[in-house]
């Protein structure tokens, strides 16, 4: 992708979050750990209650979804799955309120309500 490697090996996570762990920096500033398996067997979705903030990574886009076909990298094939990845979405993003201020790893800021309407994927 243009990224060249770190120098060195990057340090193993102290910790890492499961689905539905709550993590909080102060009373107004929590997140819930939602995962969405499907872009990648480990992908997982920020959601900021208090603000109505989905963080979605690469699984869900304003219009579309995250890739699951890695045709010519040998390295990732087989660790996505649309079936997955769609599921995810629907059992677990659709379901907040339509408010959401969906913020993906690419694109434009859209809505759970707009992306629920209008995505051709869902």
């Amino acid at each position: 992708f243009g990224v060249p490697p770190p120098d060195k090996p990057l340090p193993k996570p102290d910790a890492f979050c499961a689905d539905g762990d709550v993590i909080t920096w102060s009373p107004n500033l929590t997140l819930r750990c939602v995962h969405c398996p499907g872009h990648t067997p480990g992908s997982t979705s920020y959601v900021f209650e208090q603000h109505k903030i989905c963080c979605p990574g690469d699984t869900l886009f304003a219009g579309s979804i995250g890739r699951t076909s890695w045709a010519g990298i040998p390295s990732l094939q087989g660790t996505s799955d649309s079936q997955q990845i769609i599921g995810s979405i629907k059992n677990k993003l659709l379901t907040l309120d339509n408010e959401y201020k969906v913020v993906a790893g690419h694109g434009r800021l859209t809505t759970i309500g707009r992306e629920k309407q209008q995505n051709p994927y869902l």
